[in-house]
């Protein structure tokens, strides 16, 4: 089970969806990474514990009247979570699995539905407007305007950021550094990029909230992230969060994922003497979990 977080106006906005947008960037910074918290990876708490205070508090915010409701993907959730926001006056809706902002712990199987479920509601009610930011990700101008309009966190961070970054991962050794960069770059098909993102690049962990290596020296792992699609047919079709778009990290404990990577992220990580996680995902959707989160993320090769 995965959690959808409905947004809708009531009145119509001339700004469209970026109201919306700009609402759900609002909720997730606001309880997204301590419910997921709360709920050891799930965001679960959120639909109990948080609505009324998130209701609340969006209202009070956004003068446009944008209201907000949770609904798991159960069979029938989403419809009827759907149908309240309509039968209450909501004119815009925007709808989003929760699983594309931040990571389950297991790939969320049931999602690939939810567009027609979303549809089929749609269909009811001629004159609605519905964005759904959800697989199977068809919908290029929406996806466009979505990461346009989220702005900050979709680009890659500036350079102050690698400097700061090979201070807290590397102990400031930039040839242990270029290492690093040059035994994953060795072993990677050439249209591979290269990408880290987490807590080496900002400081603290968006999950967590703790500084980095907060538990002691080298306890912080290191988040690679390639983007490519030969990169990304190294992992094993049933190693995928979201199919094509975003892999089950390669780690200590899931060398499994991408065996004929293991040999180097095992010959990375001992060169960072801190534990790696590699990961592969399609640069816009990146671009997009990036802007969501309001996270940096640096291109280590360009």
């Amino acid at each position: 089970m995965s959690l959808v977080v409905v947004l809708s106006r009531r009145a119509r906005s001339e700004g469209g969806i970026a109201s919306l947008v700009a609402a759900l960037r609002l909720e997730l910074g606001r309880v997204g990474p301590s419910a997921e918290r709360e709920g050891e990876g799930e965001l679960r708490a959120l639909a109990i514990a948080s609505r009324e205070n998130v209701e609340r508090e969006l209202r009070e915010a956004d003068p446009g009247d944008v209201t907000v409701t949770y609904a798991t993907t159960d069979p029938g959730a989403l419809e009827a979570a759907l149908e309240r926001a309509i039968a209450s006056g909501g004119t815009q809706l925007l709808v989003m699995p929760l699983a594309v902002a931040v990571q389950e712990p297991t790939p969320p199987d049931e999602l690939d539905e939810l567009d027609r479920r979303v549809e089929i509601v749609k269909a009811s009610h001629p004159g609605l407007e519905v964005v759904y930011v959800g697989p199977p990700f068809d919908d290029a101008p929406t996806l466009e305007a979505v990461i346009r309009l989220l702005g900050l966190g979709a680009e890659p961070g500036p350079t102050e950021f690698l400097e700061e970054l090979v201070h807290r991962a590397f102990d400031g050794d930039w040839d242990r550094y270029a290492a690093f960069v040059a035994t994953l770059r060795g072993a990677l098909p050439p249209d591979t990029r290269i990408v880290v993102r987490g807590s080496a690049v900002q400081g603290e962990s968006y999950k967590s909230g703790d500084a980095f290596d907060a538990r002691g020296p080298r306890s912080s792992d290191l988040d690679v992230v390639l983007l490519g699609e030969a990169a990304m047919a190294l992992w094993r079709e049933d190693a995928f969060y979201l199919r094509g778009l975003n892999t089950v990290p390669l780690d200590d404990e899931a060398r499994w994922v991408a065996p004929e990577l293991e040999p180097t992220r095992a010959a990375a990580q001992a060169i960072a003497r801190r534990p790696v996680a590699i990961q592969s995902m399609a640069p816009w959707f990146l671009e997009l979990r990036s802007a969501l989160q309001g996270t940096p993320y640096l291109l280590l090769d360009g």
